[in-house]
């Protein structure tokens, strides 16, 4: 299911002319992401957030934040599409 949802994006960036791949694994989020990304040379890793604030986000974290702090690669941040 997540490789059928992620195959949407990697196509719509390569439409655009972009190298892309996506790639599922288990785990903690953060720390997955940043282990990824650091065999991927000039990768950028782009990811959505909720936007949580507050003593929300101090309650149950924040993966993005995470990995903006702990990566080597460049991190992009997207808010989530409204549906």
């Amino acid at each position: 299911m997540s490789e059928e949802y992620l195959s949407r994006f990697v196509k719509i960036a390569e439409d655009q002319g972009l190298k892309a791949r996506s790639h599922v694994v288990i785990g903690p989020p953060a720390i997955r992401i940043i282990e990824e990304s650091q065999d991927l040379e000039g990768a950028l890793v782009v990811m959505s957030s909720h936007g949580q604030s507050g003593l929300e986000r101090w309650i149950v974290g924040s993966v993005a934040d995470k990995v903006i702090r702990s990566s080597r690669r460049p991190v992009l941040v997207i808010p989530p599409a409204d549906h």
